[in-house]
């Protein structure tokens, strides 16, 4: 019986050691021999390494109108990041930036994996026929697009014929109301404040409108490009349904030029067909005569020499929350890139906070997070600026966007000089606006 019961427990013990020697040999230990026929011995051995990427090169056609050291940042993360990444900037020799760049690269079969846009010009992309949804991206990533300010994508969405994620956002241009203060202390009239309506700037503007020892002041002005285009009544120029122009049949753009004529028709205000819709930056940060201007171009006034600050722009009454539609740029990839994820994984990094302090900081870009750290950090760039009235409207909704819309924009920017300076009424000026956007559509046609 003791006999049974040792070899019981013997065998007992061989189970549990040979039990033990799989689990190891399971977890990558390896068995060898010494010699022939000598003793056998464990010998725990490395775990394969994952293989590293190969070497990634990606052209990338980054905004010339910013700094090397922006494009070198980017290089710097990249590389941390992604060591197998190699970034080579695409420099076009006429210095074009942007989708003026695409129009002359593309054509020559030089066709980027990476550019920078603004909104604006992704039209241009589309035109071009090297759009590239990125939605599949945003999903094998995992990529968080919550981490943006809310209205943001569904902004840039918007531009997207099928309503895609055509690129990342990475700085935004919000509009607002920035004013000189030495202006508003020589005539004693007080500091403009956040939640103004676009009356109420009027009527302020109507005080600051004067001429003094010989120099004509002008109490508002506004950057048209930005303010008409993105403009908070989320007014369509195209009706995607019909493809005709819409300045006729949506009262709202009555409502938004009578309110702009409204300022231009100030008495003294100095304003003609040759300066309105074009100098209001030369009038505020080099003559310095202009109280007050609506406009997205921290950066310009930042370098002004102004003494400045600034309140939320003025907001029309019929939607007192709303600023204008997103605007800003974007990083794109072309479709027909050999590495498109990679070139992924380099745009989503343009949206990370190490990016956006930068840009914020070294810059003065409004940062596309809505994340209080990175929005902080911007704020730090202005001390004793009312900076946080910058963010405090939400962005106006941007309905879909037309191929055709430029042609609007277009007649627009040239129709309506004459009408802001003289007496023609604003249902006579719809009606030749609505004419000359319908006569480009149709000649655009013909071709």
């Amino acid at each position: 019986m003791r006999s049974f019961k040792w070899g019981m427990l013997v065998a007992l013990c061989s189970a549990l050691v040979l039990s033990a020697c799989g689990n190891q040999a399971g977890n990558g230990a390896q068995s060898s021999n010494t010699a022939a026929g000598g003793d056998k011995k464990e010998t725990a051995q490395p775990q394969e390494k994952a293989k590293a990427p190969d070497p990634v090169t990606l052209t990338f056609l980054h905004d010339n109108t910013l700094p090397d050291s922006d494009f070198q940042f980017i290089q710097e993360m990249v590389k941390k990041r992604y060591p197998y990444i190699t970034l080579e900037r695409v420099k076009p020799a006429d210095g074009s930036s942007g989708a003026t760049a695409l129009k002359t690269l593309v054509p020559t079969g030089q066709i980027p994996d990476i550019f920078t846009n603004a909104v604006g010009g992704i039209q241009y992309v589309l035109d071009l026929g090297i759009k590239q949804p990125l939605e599949d991206f945003v999903k094998s990533e995992k990529f968080d697009l919550g981490v943006y300010a809310p209205g943001i994508i569904e902004g840039l969405k918007a531009y997207g014929p099928n309503k895609e994620l055509l690129g990342l956002p990475y700085a935004v241009l919000n509009a607002a109301l920035y004013y000189n203060k030495d202006i508003f202390d020589k005539f004693g009239v007080p500091y403009p404040k956040d939640g103004m309506t676009w009356d109420d700037a009027t009527e302020l503007a109507r005080r600051l409108t004067r001429t003094e020892a010989g120099v004509n002041y002008q109490g508002l002005d506004l950057s048209e490009s930005n303010v008409t285009t993105f403009n908070q009544l989320s007014l369509p120029f195209i009706d995607p349904k019909t493809g005709k122009p819409v300045f006729t049949s949506n009262d709202g753009w009555k409502t938004y030029f009578t309110t702009i004529k409204t300022i231009t028709k100030i008495p003294n205000s100095g304003f003609t067909k040759d300066n309105v819709w074009n100098s209001e930056m030369t009038t505020f940060a080099k003559d310095k005569r202009l109280a007050m201007i609506v406009t997205p171009l921290l950066s310009q006034i930042k370098q002004s020499g102004v003494n400045w600050d600034v309140v939320t722009m003025p907001v029309f009454a019929s939607a007192p929350k709303k600023g204008i539609q997103f605007t800003g740029s974007l990083a794109e990839l072309s479709n027909v890139g050999k590495h498109k994820e990679d070139a992924f994984r380099v745009i989503a990094l343009l949206s990370s906070p190490d990016y956006q302090k930068f840009i914020a900081q070294a810059e003065g870009q409004i940062p596309v997070l809505k994340d209080p750290a990175v929005q902080e950090v911007f704020s730090q760039g202005f001390p004793g600026k009312h900076l946080q009235s910058i963010f405090k409207l939400e962005y106006a909704t941007t309905l879909s966007v037309t191929p055709d819309d430029l042609l609007a924009r277009q007649s627009i920017n040239t129709l309506s000089r004459d009408f802001l300076v003289d007496d023609t009424d604003v249902n006579t000026f719809l009606r030749k606006l609505q004419e000359d956007v319908e006569g480009k559509i149709a000649a655009q046609g013909k071709k």
